[in-house]
């Protein structure tokens, strides 16, 4: 509920010409931080497993199951529809000659700190070995 009052208040404001608002909105993060990331080295399962069953999506999921709104049905071709879509993402990313994959580097700081630029020159030598030519 609060997140609704937080955003309905954002909301007027805006259209009231009262200016943009910054909502923080804080949750569990079930998942891992990184492909490298081990969470069982500093949580256990049953802290991951209360937060689980507060997790909002599943739990809108239920209500709107409960409600009559979703049934299977509904929610695989949702899903199916979701992931053509997400599919055709990648096929046109992937069809984008004009990506520089090390753009994921010059976005985030004035000046890049030193261990970045040292992460860029190791990420660009791995896209050079794998036959990339791209990058600044």
């Amino acid at each position: 509920m609060s997140v609704y009052v937080g955003t309905k208040e954002a909301v007027d404001r805006a259209k009231s010409d009262g200016g943009p608002t910054l909502i923080e909105a804080v949750t569990y993060r079930l998942g891992v931080h990184t492909t490298a990331d081990d969470p069982t080295k500093y949580r256990k399962n049953s802290e991951v497993e209360k937060w689980e069953k507060l997790e909002p999506i599943p739990r809108y999921r239920q209500y709107l199951v409960d409600r009559g709104f979703l049934d299977d049905k509904l929610i695989e071709e949702i899903e199916k529809d979701v992931l053509a879509e997400v599919a055709a993402a990648v096929e046109r990313y992937e069809a984008s000659r004009d990506v520089d994959p090390l753009d994921c580097f010059n976005y985030m700081y004035a000046e890049l700190p030193q261990e970045l630029i040292e992460q860029r020159e190791e990420f660009k030598a791995a896209l050079a070995k794998e036959g990339f030519g791209l990058g600044h």
